[in-house]
């Protein structure tokens, strides 16, 4: 049994993650340190971070103490009696007792005292680099007590299913928190399908039937539709091919295969009429004439809630206000307009007065206040069975609608799509397929206009 670093390429980056791999009888296992490094401060032969590296000494302690740490559950699964095969160290490493054997509370790892050398020039005061952060949660993981074991589903299979769905939720250093939070979510929604399934979760059952169990569970049971059961799948196949390619499982294949249905929800908009009545509410307390003031700052607008709530950055440039968009990078512009002034005047530039949930509850009571109440048709799917539903228009209304609003009711005035293409910052018209709603009213008028 020995331990080894080494690295790992990561996808649209030059850095690759150093991970420490537990190797007996020409079978492994890997987990990963917390560090990512370009390769050309990585020493292969010797598993280290070459000193051309200004922290590989701290670095090159965060790789010793993870081996250690592996190598302490090597030594305790010796110290039980039993052979430190890779599936009883990872088993000790992770705190798990498999079942139906006997249940023996496993021992905590020794602790070595995490003694790191110090940097060889003093730090600034500030924020913590990657190496201190690194560090720190390597010598907590070797110095505090392995979790409680954790009794599985007694197949090997189904174990190593579960095992790693848990290691999954937990996320990786690359994970942004909102990454963490839908991770943890899909576990959760993992455990529940199966108290449902009422049966052990196996790698080589991701067949068909399984896929059908699981259409049953969101779509009937769940009461859901397309959209809820693609994201379910979506997120399965996701942990699978992780299973697969970071940690060699295998998975059938006809999982592959599975279909990650998808619906448009409809997104209603707001003509220029409706909108002016929206903007003409009376009689409104401080807090709601805020929600009117943003939401109608959105219709006229197209941004996106991310960006109007960096106002900050926008700037007016040869009468259009611009700003660098967050989701695409592209550079907005719309032109500047009394209203817009107006609104921006008002909250001094800064439009992030708001919070996002409450200000979708407050647009519905806007725009009920103003009476846009008309009938709104619209279907809902259950793999390819259709659902028709009907809603007054003030129900379907949010903040995204603002920015459907502009689109279409600039494609109305006679914009071109590569027009409104510049104002949105977007350069593939095919965004627009999501926004442009094309109205009968339009199509009339124009085919008065080509008749002319």
């Amino acid at each position: 049994m020995k331990t080894s670093a080494y690295l790992r390429p990561m996808a649209r980056s030059l850095e690759s993650i150093v991970s420490v791999r537990y190797t007996h009888k020409h079978k492994y296992f890997a987990v990963r340190t917390g560090l990512t490094i370009l390769p050309k401060f990585f020493d292969e032969d010797n598993g280290t971070i070459r000193r051309s590296h200004p922290d590989n000494i701290k670095l090159n302690a965060v790789i010793q103490l993870k081996r250690s740490a592996v190598m302490n559950a090597a030594l305790d699964v010796v110290l039980r009696g039993l052979e430190p095969t890779v599936d009883l160290v990872r088993d000790q490493l992770n705190g798990v007792v498999s079942a139906p054997t006997k249940q023996v509370k496993l021992h905590e790892p020794k602790a070595l005292p995490p003694v790191l050398a110090p940097d060889p020039e003093p730090r600034k005061k500030g924020r913590p680099s990657k190496a201190d952060l690194a560090a720190k949660e390597a010598a907590r993981t070797l110095t505090e007590p392995v979790p409680t074991p954790v009794l599985l589903p007694t197949t090997g299979t189904s174990r190593r299913f579960h095992e790693l769905l848990i290691m999954y939720g937990n996320g990786s250093v690359h994970d942004a928190a909102s990454t963490k939070k839908d991770k943890k979510l899909f576990v959760k929604v993992v455990h529940e399908f199966q108290a449902w399934h009422d049966a052990p979760m196996e790698f080589a059952k991701m067949d068909a039937w399984f896929y059908e169990r699981l259409a049953k569970y969101f779509l009937d049971v769940r009461g859901g539709f397309n959209n809820i059961f693609g994201k379910r799948i979506k997120e399965l196949k996701a942990f699978l091919r992780w299973c697969e390619t970071e940690h060699n499982v295998k998975v059938h294949q006809a999982y592959r295969k599975w279909k990650v249905y998808q619906e448009e929800k409809e997104i209603v908009f707001l003509t220029e009429e409706e909108i002016d009545k929206v903007w003409a509410i009376k009689h409104l307390n401080g807090t709601m004439a805020r929600y009117r003031d943003i939401f109608v700052f959105a219709c006229i607008t197209g941004f996106r809630w991310s960006d109007i709530i960096r106002s900050k950055q926008m700037v007016v440039q040869n009468g259009l206000l611009t700003i660098l968009t967050q989701k695409n990078r592209g550079n907005a512009k719309v032109p500047m307009t009394d209203r817009i002034r107006l609104i921006l005047d008002r909250y001094n530039g800064d439009l992030n007065v708001v919070p996002l949930p409450k200000l979708n509850l407050a647009v519905k009571e806007l725009a009920q206040m103003a009476g846009l109440d008309k009938p709104v048709h619209y279907y809902r799917h259950k793999l390819r069975e259709a659902v028709v539903y009907e809603e007054p228009m003030w129900k379907l209304l949010s903040m995204h609608c603002g920015r459907r609003s502009f689109i279409t009711n600039s494609f109305t005035k006679g914009f071109s799509v590569n027009e409104i293409l510049e104002m949105i910052g977007s350069s593939d018209a095919k965004v627009l397929g999501g926004y442009l709603a094309i109205t009968g009213s339009h199509l009339v008028q124009r085919t008065k206009q080509l008749s002319e």
